[in-house]
C-alpha cells in the first residue's frame, strides 16, 4: 500500500477507514487486518467499518484500532447508513473493499469531498459471478463503469483482477496492481491437537497444502479431482492438507469420500495463521 499516497491532515498524520462486509475469517479480511495493524503502527488513526459485527480477528487487531458496525443486512440500506456515518465521521482516506461495496462507496465523495477514496478489488468478478443472470452482470458492469470514476485510486490484487476490471470498461492505466502483503513471521504456532493435521504430518507421502475459504470460486473440487487423477493415472500418492472452511465444506467432504481419498486428503478446518503449517 506504500504505492498509494495517502491524504494527511495539517499535522502530517492521516486517518484511514476500511470498509468491508465483516471480519469473519477470509483472505480479504486478513489483508485488511494486516494493513490496519501496519498503518496503526505508523501512528495513523485507523477505523474498520463493517456491515455486520462478525469478527474472528479480534485477538489480532491493534487495540487502538476502532471497530464500527453499520448493522445492516440489506445492501439497499448501505447508502443511507454510510451517508450518516460519513457525515458524523470525517476521514482523510476511505478504503472500500470488494464490489458492490466499492461502487456504493461513491457516496463518500459527495458528503466528504476532501476524503481520498480508494477501491480495492480482491476477486475476479467475472469468475465469481459467472453463474448470475446476464442482466445482473450487465448491471454490475454499468455500476463499475459509472461509480468507479469517483475513486481516486483503483487497486486490483493481481494482474488477472486488473484485466477483469478492464473488461468491464475501466481504463488500464487507472488501475494499480498491488499484491497481497506477505507475512514473514507467524503469529501463531501449529495446532498440535488437530487430528487432521496430525494424520497429515505422520504421512510418509509427499505433502501438499492448500488454504482458502470453501467457496465455489476457489474450486477445491477440481483440486480433489486432480489428487484422484494423480493417484489413479500417474502413480502419485500424495497427502494433502486443506486449511479452510465455508459453505462448500459438505460438498468437499462428500467428494473426498466418493473418491475414496480419506487417506490422502485431510480437512484441518480454518486457522488464523497458516504460516506455521507451510
Amino acid at each position: 500500500m506504500e504505492d498509494i499516497s495517502l491524504s494527511k491532515d495539517s499535522s502530517g498524520n492521516s486517518s484511514i477507514c476500511f470498509l468491508n462486509y465483516d471480519l469473519a475469517f477470509g483472505g480479504t479480511e486478513k489483508v485488511i487486518v494486516s494493513l490496519a495493524n501496519h498503518f496503526q503502527s505508523l501512528g495513523k488513526k485507523v477505523t474498520i467499518l463493517t456491515l455486520s459485527d462478525a469478527n474472528d480477528f479480534i485477538d489480532f487487531l491493534h487495540p487502538d484500532i476502532a471497530i464500527e458496525c453499520l448493522q445492516i443486512t440489506k445492501m439497499k440500506l448501505l447508502v443511507p447508513k454510510l451517508s450518516q456515518f460519513i457525515l458524523k465521521n470525517k476521514f482523510d482516506n476511505f478504503i472500500s473493499n470488494v464490489w458492490p461495496l466499492t461502487s456504493l462507496s461513491f457516496i463518500v465523495r459527495i458528503f466528504s469531498q476532501d476524503t481520498r477514496l480508494i477501491f480495492i478489488e480482491h476477486c475476479n468478478l467475472s469468475e465469481q459471478f459467472k453463474s448470475r443472470s446476464l442482466f445482473f452482470r450487465f448491471v454490475q458492469k454499468i455500476s463499475i463503469g459509472i461509480f468507479y470514476r469517483f475513486a481516486h485510486v483503483i487497486v486490483g490484487v493481481s494482474d488477472g483482477v486488473k484485466q477483469d476490471l478492464v473488461s468491464k470498461g475501466l481504463r488500464e492505466h487507472n488501475i494499480k496492481v498491488i499484491y497481497n502483503p506477505v507475512i514473514t513471521q507467524p503469529i501463531e504456532s501449529l495446532d498440535q491437537s488437530n487430528q487432521a493435521t496430525k494424520l497429515w504430518k505422520l504421512s510418509d507421502k509427499k505433502k501438499l497444502i492448500a488454504v482458502g475459504r470453501f467457496k465455489a470460486q476457489k474450486n477445491f473440487i477440481n483440486l480433489i479431482d486432480a489428487i484422484y487423477f494423480a493417484k489413479k493415472n500417474l502413480g502419485l500418492d500424495v497427502s494433502l492438507l486443506i486449511l479452510g472452511d465455508g459453505e462448500e465444506r459438505n460438498k468437499i467432504f462428500s467428494r473426498i469420500i466418493e473418491l475414496g481419498l480419506e487417506g490422502n486428503i485431510f480437512l484441518g478446518g480454518w486457522v488464523s495463521d497458516p504460516l506455521p503449517y507451510y
